[in-house]
């Protein structure tokens, strides 16, 4: 098969030439060029791509540009109406238009921060609701500033967005949704493009949080199901490392479930998170995980480096899987604990001394550890409250 004898362009990956940037700022989000590259030259033949972890939407924008049907799902509020922008390609163009013109006029109100409360509470049209709610995201960021400056700030950023809309030509679907328990439905996916949240993972519902509450969100109800955040675990942050492997296994476990036979599986993972002074391989839990199911065949493994803000260089794993046809296998849980208590102790020959008793108790307490709570948040926008 091609995915055998791939060799992939390393400036590609590392994005070494790169010219476009990201439409909407998010954290940890992918470059337009990577998943751009993997549509084009990767995912050769499939039609239909789905990121369950889709922050700000750049699976979906760019699915939608090259002409392919994709769906997203997000736990996090604010990245869920970001990416939601994109759904503006489900209707005709003559209606984006409209919408846009609808917008342009709004944002020119002198008393726009007086109003954009009530008009995104009240707007009949979801559309609107979501690009309003956008422009305010975008404006205040992670301040507690709010007047017509800032919301005109993020109406650019918002307006530059629309004007791609002509370029959207395949439909987008953006649900607010747990990964490991997705709307979709079974085999309907050709190729999932991804990058999974990391161990001890920046605290996700803490983006944009003021603008989010500003909007009538509960993000808190998010955080309960962050993958691979240390919030839930205060007193022995340890115990992340067994949960993020009981909640990667019933990812992976979804991704069988919604995938097509033969369907590529391409997941960008950072390296290596650090707990309390001691390295634990994500990419290794995950593909540890897929060797406990008999439908996912790891095909081509790469890597991307890139440096940070703060000038650090970063290495990420690109793991390749391919769906295979056979009875289906699940994960069990207690696998995923198992793999995760391995990789505890792994551990017990770098992590700092004075870190030492509390390894070693979560090792102890592994099998105790349980999956992270499920989603529930009431979604305003939709049902009005």
């Amino acid at each position: 098969m091609l995915w055998e004898i791939m060799i992939f362009e390393q400036d590609r990956l590392n994005l070494t030439n790169k010219k476009r940037t990201s439409r909407l700022p998010w954290r940890g989000q992918f470059s337009p060029e990577l998943i751009e590259y993997f549509i084009s030259d990767v995912c050769l033949n499939c039609e239909t791509f789905y990121d369950p972890f889709c922050g700000s939407g750049t699976v979906l924008f760019e699915a939608s540009i090259a002409g392919k049907t994709s769906y997203g799902s997000e736990i996090n509020p604010a990245a869920w109406c970001l990416a939601s922008l994109s759904t503006l390609s489900q209707l005709p163009l003559n209606q984006r238009e409209s919408i846009k013109l609808e917008l342009q006029n709004f944002f020119l109100r002198s008393d726009v921060d007086a109003v954009i409360l009530e008009e995104i509470k009240n707007h009949k049209d979801v559309y609107v609701k979501i690009a309003l709610s956008s422009a305010v995201l975008l404006g205040m960021k992670n301040s507690k500033n709010f007047n017509v400056d800032i919301l005109r700030k993020g109406a650019k950023v918002l307006f530059q967005t629309l004007d791609e809309s002509p370029l959207f030509i395949k439909p987008t679907y953006c649900h607010l949704e747990d990964a490991r328990f997705t709307s979709l439905s079974d085999q309907s996916i050709d190729a999932v493009i991804t990058s999974p949240p990391y161990i001890n993972v920046f605290n996700y519902h803490q983006n944009y949080r003021p603008a989010i509450e500003l909007l009538d969100w509960k993000p808190l109800d998010a955080a309960k199901s962050e993958i691979g955040a240390n919030r839930k675990f205060r007193q022995n942050r340890f115990l992340t490392v067994v949960q993020y492997a009981i909640d990667m296994g019933m990812t992976l476990n979804e991704l069988v479930r919604v995938t097509r036979d033969n369907a590529k599986i391409i997941m960008v993972v950072g390296r290596q998170s650090n707990v309390l002074g001691a390295s634990f391989e994500n990419s290794k839990i995950i593909s540890d995980l897929a060797n406990n199911t008999n439908q996912l065949i790891l095909k081509n493994q790469a890597e991307r480096v890139f440096k940070n803000m703060f000038g650090e260089n970063i290495i990420e794993d690109i793991l390749i899987f391919e769906k295979k046809s056979s009875e289906r296998h699940i994960i069990e849980k207690e696998n995923s604990i198992k793999i995760g208590v391995e990789m505890l102790n792994n551990a017990l020959k770098s992590v700092p001394e004075k870190n030492m008793n509390l390894l070693q108790d979560a090792i102890k307490k592994g099998n105790l550890v349980t999956e992270s709570q499920q989603l529930t948040i009431s979604n305003p926008l939709i049902e009005g409250k």
